[in-house]
Formats: C-alpha cells, structure tokens, sequence
C-alpha cells in the first residue's frame, strides 16, 4: 500500500513540475512582452487588453491541440509534440520582438499587434498553453482514480505566483530585455521537464485506450451544462478586462494595474478548483451582488474615488464575481475522461468574453459600458445557474435568497440605465469611442470641454471675444503661459506638442511662429477641428502629425524646435515611455539651443514631479516646478508643470521665479530614472 502511494506521489510530481513552469512561464510572458511593445502604441491601455486577447485565442488553440492529440497513442503524441517544442526552441528563442515591428502612423493596432505576438511569441506561448489539459490527461491515466483537478488549481496558483512576484520583484530588479532572455532560458527547462513526463508515461505504458475512457466518461452531460462551461468563463474573462480596462484608463496603463485584476481572477480558480468548501455558493454570490450595487452608485455619480479606493472597490468586485463565475464551474466539473472537452470550452468562453471587450466593445458603444453590461450578464447567469440546482432551489430559505438577489439585481440595473443616460444628456455635445480610448465634447456654463473618460483634455470660451483665451492647464498664470511669455521676444518661435486635446497650446502662436502637434488618437484632431477653434484661429502655423508623439518626434531633425511640450496623457498620467532616460535624450537632441523642455504632471494619483526633475538634472537641465490654480465657470484645475531648460533667461525670469516660489517644494526623494527597459509605477503613487 505505501509502495502504491509513493509511486502516485512520484507520477505527481513528475507532471506537476512541468505544469507548475508552463503556467510560470505563461503568465509571466503577459506583462513583460506587453511592457515591452506598450510605447510602441502610445501608451494605451487598449495594449494590454489586445494583449490578453491574444493570450485567450492561443489559450484556446492550445487546449483544442491537446483534446486533440490525446486520441492518438502516446508515441505519437511524443513525436508530435516534441517536434513542435524543438521548432519552438530553434525558430522562436528568445522571444524579443524586434525594432523592425515598430507601427507605422495608420496602423490598424489590433490587427498589428496579434500579428506581432504570433510572430513573437506564438509557438511557444501555444505549446505551454496546451501543457494543462495535455499533462492532465496523461496523468488521469498513469494515476487511474485519482482527480487531477489539484493539477489545474496548481496551474493556476502558478500563475499567481508568476503575476505577483512580476511587479515585486522582476519588474525592480530586471530589464525588460533580460526579462525576456531569462523567460527564453525557463522555456528550455520546460521542455526537460516535459519530456521526462512523457518518458515517465511511456516506461508506464498507462494512457488508457480510447474504450477505457469512454467507459469511465460516465453518461453525456445535459447541453445546459455544455453551456454553462462556456458562459461562466467567458463572463469572468468580461468582468476581468472591463475592470482593467475602467482603471487602466482612468488612471495609467502600467503593469501593476495589468496584475492586479489578473492575479484576483487567477486567485479565484485556485480557491475554486483547489477544494469546494472554498466557494460558498450564498456568500459570494451576496458579496458580488452588493458589490455591483456599490458599483453601479459609483458609475452613476461619477465621483472620481481616490486610487486605493477605486482599486479596492472594483477589485472586490472583480474577485467575488469571479468566484461566483469558476466556484458553479467547479461544481459542474466532469469526470477526468472529459476534462479536455471541458477545458477546451473554458478556454473559448475566456476568449469569447475577451473578443466581446477588447474588438466588439469599441465597435458596438460610443463610451466605455462593456463593464455595466459585463455584471448584468453575470448576475442574471449566476442567477440561472442557481435556479437550475434543483437540489438547491427547493429550499424555501434559499428561495428567499434568490428573491433578495433579484431585487438587488434590479437596483443595480436602475444605476447602470441611469448612467447610461448621462452619456445622452443634453450637455453632451458629442462622443466617439476607438481603441486608444473614449471621448466627449461637454457644454458647460460659458464652455466646451474635450473629456477623455473622466480626465478633462481642454477647454474653450464659447463666447466670440474670449475664444482665443488658453484655459484650464494652459492658463497664462500656468508653468506653460509663463514660458510663452519669457519667449515673447525670440521670434519665429518653434513648438514641438506631445499630444493635441482641444489645441490650447495653439492659442500662443503669434504670426511666424511654428506649432506643430503630434497626437495618438485621429479621433482627437477630428474633435479639435470641429468643435474648438484653437488650431484654425492661431496666427502661427500649426500643423498635426498623427501617430505616437516619440516615434514621430525621431523622424524630425536635431534642434528643431525651441519648445518642446510633453501634455500626453493616458489615463490620469504622462505614459511611462515619454518618461524614460531615452526620451528625454530626444527631447534634448531635437530642441534648439536655449530652449526649453515643459511637462504636464498634474495627476490626483501620480507623483511624476521627483521623477521628471531628476531626469531633467541628469541631462544637464535645470528643473523648475510651477503650480497654478486656475478657475473657468466650469471647474477649478490644479495646474503643474516642470519646466526643464539650460537657458538663464528663462531660470531668472521673474515671473516663472515668483510662480515656482509659490509653488510646494520638493521631497527631495531620490529616484531610480527610468529607461525603456525599466520603470516602476509604485514609486510614484501617491
């Protein structure tokens, strides 16, 4: 009996090491390869999504390969799979995209980026998505009677670890280059690794033959369930990416608001595959529903929480909507002889779910609902699934609870559809929505305001005599009006703009002088055309490059402008690879003797002011940090900028230097800079 149980414990350990590493090594690719293509697409959150998108589909490919193979015998499953991983090895090491795939301007970026990844990283991330189902399978017939479901809780509590110990500890300590060359030499141990599992299944002659394991299947379950294997997966791939996608454009699109939404879905299928006594069927199923009402209250008055509360909100939210979701799919998990039919469905729900979020979304609504509809559709289906336990149901006391959980779901329906309507206010002049992100033309009292999500991008008088008035952040009380004004002798003057908004900047060209723009999103330069008169009224000429603001500024030659204005943002910050050491090498090597570097830093969650001005001094440049508070009949805006010249003129120029005196000093907290190989966000939350 104990030799019995050792050698069970040594066929686990043998396909649990290969399991444990592939699903390391799949969740750890995610974040680094999409880290590492993120500037080349400005900076947008929809990155990220088009990444986990790709992830889905090849997860999917990868588990409809492994139902497949596993009909044939295992030698030619041997000679099959082997042959894929030493293509793998020879073809796609290490797994760095080159220079040559950076976009050019007009570049559809979905399209674009899932052919990128396939060239990349396709093969590979494809062999490790079939390992589970694959090693599992094998497993269920060198231990027959014993579950292999642990094995998938471990898959997923190996990503877990990958996701968490990826800001902790990879992202501080290792370039994103050498992330990818140590990701390359772990895929080699991979294949080790699976092939000592084969070799362990071959000596052991234990893959049953195709009539033992329809024996074992037991009888075909109902087509309902057949659907609940589908739906339930594919509305937590839903909640999981409109969460991502509500805080990475609300705030920035950076790895750890990447992992943090991934690691709570990840952690869900751990607890609810590990053990059933994790998932409570009434408690989490409570929790999602008072969650989604605490959420929809929130989306209905759009007030803007602080980060960690945002974070927690919609992070409990995202966690027990996920339990619901995986702890029913757990209860309607098959025999082991079907585990690979039912993994395969899994898998298309999760890329069903991501296809719905990351291309119809965009498509289908002009503002960003995919999350309002996302948790209708999962309480309405956790509610289904519910009713069909008839063991379950019958229970006058849960029957009570299922009554509760439709008035709650009801209430929460009233705050989404009254959200919903804000969108359609008569103050809301137009919307547009694409992949970098969604935006609206708002009427206020005596305005026009160019809103992207819930960060304002400019703002104009409506009034005929004001309308060439800079406003908002680019005030002339600001740190931008200031260094017009201290320029206002030199003539000719040539501005470089890192992103568009409304076109404020535009409103300081004199006759002569030169503004030329450079913006991410088309829709945005539709919008500033239409409804702003900043461009078409400017004396200067003013032009407008589309594409990414630092791809595009390589192009133009050195010392082409006096003044360079760094105003892109993504989400509530500047994106990280207009931060960089690299980049600002090319703002110094494109600006003009004597002139001057200014960044837009006003965030209410990020502290890019230590960063900015250490990066300034490295260079040689001497920062000056200016706040302003300015008031329209609109709103009120905190103005900070960091100006970040050489030029004397301008450093005791006395109105910058009464602007900067009356500015908060510094901390003084000394920075790591940040390259395009490194940067980490938690050292700038505020």
């Amino acid at each position: 009996m104990q030799q019995g149980t050792e050698k069970v414990g040594n066929s686990v350990l043998v396909f649990a090491l290969p399991i444990f590493l592939s699903s390391f090594l799949l969740f750890q690719i995610q974040p680094a390869i999409a880290k590492y293509i993120l500037p080349w697409f400005g900076g947008s959150s929809g990155v990220w999504i088009t990444v986990v998108l790709f992830f889905q589909a090849f997860l999917v490919l990868g588990y409809a390969y492994a139902h497949a193979l596993v009909r044939f015998k295992l030698s030619t499953q041997a000679i099959i799979h082997g042959t894929l991983l030493l293509v793998a090895v020879l073809v796609f090491l290490p797994v760095i995209p080159d220079a040559g795939w950076k976009p050019l301007a007009g570049t559809n970026p979905v399209a674009y980026i899932l052919l990128l990844l396939t060239a990349t990283i396709g093969l590979p991330y494809f062999i490790l998505s079939s390992t589970g189902p694959l090693l599992q399978a094998w497993f269920s017939a060198a231990a027959p009677g014993t579950s292999p479901y642990p094995l998938y809780a471990l898959s997923n509590a190996a990503s877990l670890v990958a996701l968490i110990s990826f800001p902790v500890i990879v992202e501080p300590l290792l370039s994103t280059r050498v992330q990818l060359i140590v990701w390359s030499l772990g895929f080699g141990l991979y294949t080790v690794l699976v092939a000592a599992a084969a070799v362990s299944s071959w000596k052991k002659r234990a893959l049953a033959s195709e009539q033992e394991t329809r024996a074992d299947a037991g009888p075909r379950p109902p087509a309902a369930v057949y659907a609940f294997w589908f739906a339930l997966p594919a509305c937590a791939a839903v909640l999981l990416l409109a969460v991502t996608n509500y805080l990475t454009q609300d705030i920035a699109a950076v790895p750890f608001l990447w992992i943090i939404p991934l690691a709570l879905y990840l952690f869900s299928f751990v607890l609810a595959f590990q053990n059933a006594r994790w998932y409570s069927r009434i408690g989490f199923l409570s929790a999602f529903l008072l969650m989604t009402l605490a959420a929809s209250v929130i989306l209905f008055s759009q007030y803007r929480l602080g980060l960690g509360y945002q974070i927690a909100v919609f992070s409990a939210l995202l966690f027990s909507g996920c339990m619901v979701c995986h702890g029913e799919l757990a209860r309607l998990a098959p025999a082991p002889a079907r585990l690979t039919s039912f993994y395969l469905l899994i898998a298309l729900g999760g890329a069903f779910g991501g296809l719905l979020v990351a291309v119809v979304a965009p498509i289908v609504f002009k503002v960003f609902l995919e999350l309002h509809f996302g948790l209708m559709a999962t309480v309405l289906l956790a509610l289904f699934v519910v009713a069909y336990d008839q063991s379950w149901i019958r229970s006058v006391t849960n029957r009570v609870y299922w009554v509760i959980w439709l008035l709650v779901l009801l209430v929460s329906g009233w705050y989404f559809v009254a959200d919903m309507r804000n969108y359609h206010l008569p103050s809301v002049v137009a919307v547009s929505r694409n992949f970098y992100s969604s935006i609206r033309v708002i009427r206020g009292p005596g305005v026009l305001t160019l809103v992207d999500r819930g960060v304002r991008h400019g703002e104009q008088f409506t009034d005929l005599s004001l309308r060439h008035i800079p406003t908002a952040y680019f005030a002339a009380q600001s740190g931008l009006g200031l260094t017009f004004a201290a320029f206002d002798e030199r003539e000719n003057l040539r501005v470089g703009v890192i992103g568009l908004g409304a076109g404020t900047v535009a409103a300081y060209g004199r006759s002569g002088d030169q503004i030329r723009f450079y913006e991410l999103n088309p829709e945005v330069e539709v919008f500033a055309r239409r409804y702003f008169t900043f461009l078409a009224d400017s004396p200067a000429q003013v032009d407008v490059v589309l594409g990414d603001g630092r791809l595009s500024m390589e192009r133009e030659p050195e010392g082409a402008f006096d003044v360079i204005v760094v105003d892109a943002f993504s989400g509530d910050a500047i994106p990280v690879h207009l931060l960089t050491k690299e980049a600002f090498a090319l703002y110094q090597a494109r600006l003009a003797p004597g002139g001057a570097i200014l960044f837009h830093v006003s965030s209410q969650y990020l502290d890019l002011r230590p960063l900015v001005e250490q990066l300034a001094r490295s260079a040689g440049f001497t920062p000056v940090f200016v706040r302003a508070t300015v008031s329209t009949p609109a709103v009120t805006y905190s103005s900070d900028w960091i100006i970040a010249t050489a030029n004397q003129s301008i450093l005791t120029d006395p109105n910058i230097l009464a602007a900067a005196a009356g500015s908060p000093s510094g901390d003084g907290r000394p920075i790591r800079l940040w390259t395009d190989d490194y940067s980490n966000l938690l050292r700038v939350v505020r």
